[in-house]
């Protein structure tokens, strides 16, 4: 059985978009390059800890995902707790990308009404 190690995570930023990016899972310390509101750490070389400042209500959120949870499932969603709003998408980087274009796409669409 052969597992996806190159996974991304896509954050929601102020505008309403998603940030993807790339990392592997053997090289996690690059999530942290270029982010403030994101904050990730790797606790008994098993479980990836994420701290994340929440757009909608501005609390910081805490994730914990074993490596291997995140390498079996193509996508994890984290989200808003006191909204339920998804602010991160973390997992196989296609389906993420996929899923963020759709959302994107949504929203460029809303804005042109408006």
């Amino acid at each position: 059985m052969i597992f996806e190690t190159n996974m991304g995570i896509a954050i929601k930023t102020l505008e309403g978009n998603y940030i993807l990016k790339n990392f592997s899972a053997f090289n996690l310390n690059k999530i942290n390059e270029n982010s403030t509101s994101l904050n990730v750490s790797f606790l008994n070389n098993k479980i990836l800890s994420l701290k994340i400042k929440c757009i909608f209500c501005e609390n910081t959120h805490y994730y914990k995902y074993s490596i291997g949870e995140l390498i079996r499932k193509d996508m994890i969603i984290g989200g808003c707790d006191m909204l339920g709003l998804p602010i991160l998408y973390i997992g196989n980087c296609k389906i993420i990308e996929n899923e963020i274009l759709k959302h994107n796409k949504v929203n460029t669409r809303i804005y042109a009404m408006i």
